[in-house]
């Protein structure tokens, strides 16, 4: 995002653009991306930005406790972002051609991993394995939660919710 603002215009990945320094937060470089560079940033971009913030802020801050296929799961999610970003939103040419050679067969197993993986559901892209555990979950009568049982109740009928 910091390469696309600077291609907009130098100053704009600075904090104070009238003080070069420190740079931009991810905040800051989506608000800028959105307002200077005027460019549309879809729901599902948005969502994947959020979401790797808190990856980020999870990982650098050690609260980071995923099972590796949920690790690799999110680094799937990671690459298609900013495959589909480059692509859409900067002029920089094929992202390929960006990547180094030693990191080409990563890069192929990275967009088959996407593709095998994760399917458009209820208009999110999720694990492929996801939609079924939804199901799974919808159908429950009885949860367990620390060894007590609990009736499941239908969204909108559980008592004191209006």
């Amino acid at each position: 995002m910091k390469a696309r603002l600077q291609a907009e215009h130098p100053s704009l990945i600075y904090e104070r653009v009238e003080r070069p320094g420190k740079t931009v937060s991810l905040d800051r470089a989506v608000e800028r991306i959105t307002g200077a560079a005027r460019i549309h940033l879809s729901t599902k971009e948005k969502r994947a930005i959020r979401k790797a913030r808190e990856w980020r802020d999870a990982i650098v801050h050690h609260e980071f406790e995923l099972p590796a296929y949920q690790v690799a799961s999110v680094f799937v999610q990671l690459f298609e972002f900013v495959s589909s970003f480059h692509d859409e939103h900067t002029g920089f040419g094929e992202l390929h051609d960006r990547i180094d050679a030693g990191l080409w067969p990563l890069e192929a197993a990275l967009i088959e991993a996407f593709r095998r993986d994760f399917v458009v559901y209820n208009g999110v892209i999720v694990p492929r394995w996801w939609p079924a555990e939804v199901m799974k979950w919808q159908e429950a009568t009885l949860l367990e939660l620390h060894g007590s049982e609990y009736q499941a109740l239908p969204y909108g009928v559980e008592p004191g919710w209006e």
